[in-house]
């Protein structure tokens, strides 16, 4: 891939490809941009807890190591942490509601830690950080959906 050099002769603007995994939806890129493990929001049918799952195991927003790769997946500590350490986040993020995230429940997310998890999975890049903030409001909203039709079925 070719790119620009900046003065200090480094590459600008270059993003390596460093895997290509599947999902529902079909292939998924990852790439490292800013030096951190990124892949692009694929607007799936999937609620918050589904995408979120994925989206941790994956380490997207993890820093990359020499070869490319994420320094593992994202644990619950280690995602409040990143939130918390956000320039701008001056209350960072309950280790709880994080925690809460990870698990299989109805639960979902404010629509203020959206947007700090939007910028971890963005890996600091503002544009990408909006779009994952659009990807993830839209499954929070299937995920609300599909447990309002659980109680009303149930109720």
């Amino acid at each position: 891939m070719e790119s620009e050099t900046t003065a200090s002769g480094k590459p600008e603007g270059q993003i390596q490809i460093v895997a290509q995994s599947h999902c529902k939806s079909g292939s998924w890129v990852v790439t490292v941009r800013n030096c951190r493990f990124f892949a692009a929001p694929q607007k799936t049918d999937e609620n918050f807890k589904q995408l979120f799952a994925r989206l941790a195991a994956a380490g997207v927003g993890r820093p990359v190591d020499s070869e490319g790769y994420a320094d593992g997946p994202w644990t619950p500590e280690s995602l409040a942490e990143a939130i918390s350490a956000i320039d701008g986040n001056r209350e960072g993020v309950e280790l709880r509601s994080v925690q809460v995230w990870f698990q299989d429940n109805d639960n979902g997310i404010s629509d203020a830690n959206i947007r700090w998890l939007a910028r971890v999975f963005g890996c600091g890049d503002p544009e990408a950080a909006s779009e994952w903030q659009t990807e993830l409001k839209a499954a929070k909203e299937r995920l609300y959906s599909e447990s309002r039709k659980t109680r009303d079925f149930m109720g």
